[in-house]
């Protein structure tokens, strides 16, 4: 969320499955939500912003144990911008 400055964690929040933490851009710029999934490797780490206006602006994965030319295919920058 590049028009985000600070980042602040929202703790009373009630999050759906796979969601394990949600944050507030201080300025009102939206939220970034880390959440999981498990892929074919093991778990897989992905954070998501989203603006103001409730659109997706960028994902990116964080962490993940899937297999260097297969399942990473999906981690591209090519395939990740399709959800934006």
């Amino acid at each position: 969320l590049p028009d985000g400055d600070v980042f602040l964690p929202m703790e009373e929040v009630t999050l759906v499955e796979g969601a394990t933490e949600v944050y507030q851009a201080e300025n009102g710029a939206g939220l970034v939500i880390t959440s999981t999934a498990n892929g074919f490797g093991g778990v897989v780490e992905v954070m998501t912003g989203i603006n103001s206006d409730g659109e997706i602006v960028g994902v990116k994965v964080m962490n993940h144990s899937e297999t260097p030319n297969l399942g990473t295919n999906a981690m591209t920058e090519e395939h990740l911008s399709q959800f934006v």
